[in-house]
């Protein structure tokens, strides 16, 4: 019988749930070799794309269920299949009764912006993971906010099941406060993608030394109409910026079903064909920001990897996680306050074309990280015990 981590909410499109994904996982082979690291799949709607990724990256799959006909399918075959020798299952499908364990890996969902519907689902959900007797871990995530008391009330019960919770940022344990979910096993902690190694392919290297820039389309439909109307041409005007000043600027996609149309009608405000990188490894992703001169980035974790590799990077954000990352590696300097106005964005880029600016941004970002490292490895330890 093998014992199961189960990592929860993970969405393999989005680069930056991958890599938090990788992460779990290597930690969890770390301190707990023999144990299986698995992640959900559904009775309907698996992604076939998904399937492929959680192969190649060696996890092993849970199976659920997705709706309340469906979870009656799965409460008869769930007792039947805990009834068979693990042995007996198909390759890499663990059974339910296994999984000692959940960590809960999506970095933002859990506030106003995202609505109702998920927190209710979860609050459900975990409960009946802790009537299971399994341990439940909310990795480091934003919350809040929580002007809508209903979100707030079934986010401070999802925090009430868990053993352990870590907010990302200090805003975002102060919105758990509001809604007095600031218990004691509830703590700060960063980022820990840090830990994922990135991989060195051709394409990094051919891109070596340029600009890249990073596009999310949550900067269009989760602002308020000054940001969502001017982002496409503030981001075009900074990539010309970049060419301007000798730096060759390309795109880079870290969630490819919302952002590629929106880099493709970027490309086309630009006035010339920037490349846009589309890559399927989110490793990969990262070792693409780690050969780049520097980077300008609306997705979290494109700023995260390049921030973690001393590469410096104009951080452009929509919700309150973005000041609490450029906080984290000492770059406040770099993040853009006011995403409205273009010229913020501009002078930003204009002074990182400098080789001179790039490598005193470097140093300060390298001496940076052993802190956050330090931070991570507190909250594994903490994690670690949690698990038994």
């Amino acid at each position: 019988m093998s014992t199961v981590v189960e990592l929860a909410s993970v969405s393999f499109q989005n680069k930056g749930d991958e890599l938090m994904a990788i992460a779990a996982k290597e930690f969890v082979n770390e301190v707990r070799p023999d144990w299986d690291v698995a992640v959900p799949i559904w009775l309907r709607g698996a992604v076939p794309e998904d399937l492929k990724t959680h192969y190649q990256l060696g996890f092993s799959w849970v199976l659920h269920a997705q709706s309340a006909k469906e979870g009656r399918l799965a409460d008869a075959i769930g007792p039947i299949a805990s009834l068979l020798p693990a042995r007996l299952l198909p390759p890499r499908l663990v059974r339910e009764c296994d999984v000692r364990a959940v960590l809960e890996i999506t970095g933002f969902s859990y506030g106003d912006d995202w609505g109702r519907r998920r927190p209710k689902r979860m609050r459900k959900w975990f409960k009946a993971q802790r009537e299971r007797r399994k341990k439940i871990v909310l990795l480091p995530k934003t919350f809040g906010p929580f002007k809508d008391s209903q979100i707030g009330t079934d986010v401070r019960r999802i925090v009430e099941l868990a053993d352990l919770v870590f907010a990302r940022d200090e805003i975002s344990f102060e919105h758990l406060r509001s809604i007095g979910a600031a218990h004691s096993h509830v703590k700060v902690a960063p980022d820990y993608t840090h830990r994922v190694t990135p991989r060195l392919t051709e394409t990094a290297l051919r891109l070596a030394g340029r600009a890249c820039f990073v596009p999310n389309k949550r900067m269009v439909d989760k602002t308020d109409r000054a940001v969502s109307e001017t982002y496409v041409f503030s981001f075009a005007r900074a990539i010309r910026e970049a060419k301007v000043k000798g730096t060759e600027p390309f795109l880079l996609i870290h969630q490819k079903r919302s952002d590629l149309k929106l880099a493709e009608e970027i490309r086309r405000v630009c006035g010339f064909d920037v490349e846009i990188v589309d890559v399927e490894d989110s490793r990969e992703i990262k070792g693409v920001v780690s050969q780049a001169a520097f980077a300008v980035s609306s997705r979290l974790h494109g700023a995260i990897n390049a921030l973690g590799q001393g590469v410096p990077c104009v951080v452009v954000g929509w919700s309150h996680k973005y000041p609490g990352i450029a906080k984290d590696f000492d770059a406040t300097e770099l993040l853009v306050r006011d995403a409205s106005k273009p010229d913020e964005l501009i002078d930003r880029v204009g002074s990182l074309c400098d080789a001179g600016v790039r490598a005193v941004w470097g140093a300060r970002l390298r001496a940076a990280l052993p802190a956050i490292q330090a931070r991570t490895a507190a909250m594994w330890s903490e994690i670690e015990g949690t698990l038994g």
